[in-house]
């Protein structure tokens, strides 16, 4: 009777499991992250920010969906481009905050975009503002995507897909 008991439960949380794989498996799927899961490198992530929960979220949200990743943090924007110039691999994408410490986002966009050397990063703005004026001008400036900042975990959802995509398009150098 024990062995039955036994059984039963083990089906059932097999059950659970199956269901929950399935459902990641489609939500990959879905938003085109299914190639991220199949990745053996790590995505290497430059974020400049200057607010350490904002940090964390998005590594929390990374790990929630599967994403191998290394994340370098600036808090200043005038040490971006001497990090570029200066680290031995070049991010797949950078994530940038406009409201920064010595620099303000909107110039660090424009400087890496006019930079050869730079130019084919992809650069996710991740900022408070909702600001159409500023949305548009990262946009004419080259930003790959302009994403206000959830204050939640789940509200990250739609970041992590952007800087995913972002990351894994074609580069032209």
């Amino acid at each position: 009777m024990l062995w039955v008991a036994f059984l039963l439960v083990l089906k059932y949380l097999l059950t659970k499991l199956h269901r929950q794989s399935l459902r990641f498996f489609m939500f990959a799927r879905k938003h085109k992250l299914i190639s991220i899961f199949s990745m053996t490198d790590r995505l290497h992530i430059l974020m400049v920010e200057d607010d350490e929960d904002d940090v964390d979220l998005l590594q929390e949200a990374l790990k929630e969906y599967g994403v191998l990743f290394t994340i370098n943090l600036l808090v200043k924007g005038d040490q971006v481009l001497p990090y570029l110039e200066e680290c031995e691999t070049l991010p797949d994408v950078i994530i940038l905050d406009l409201n920064l410490p010595r620099m303000h986002g909107t110039e660090i966009l424009q400087l890496i975009k006019k930079s050869p050397a730079f130019q084919h990063i992809p650069v996710v703005i991740l900022t408070t503002s909702s600001a159409v004026e500023e949305k548009n001008f990262c946009q004419r400036a080259g930003a790959h995507g302009f994403l206000t900042k959830p204050v939640s975990l789940q509200g990250f959802e739609a970041v992590t897909r952007t800087i995913v995509q972002a990351a894994m398009e074609p580069k032209k150098k």
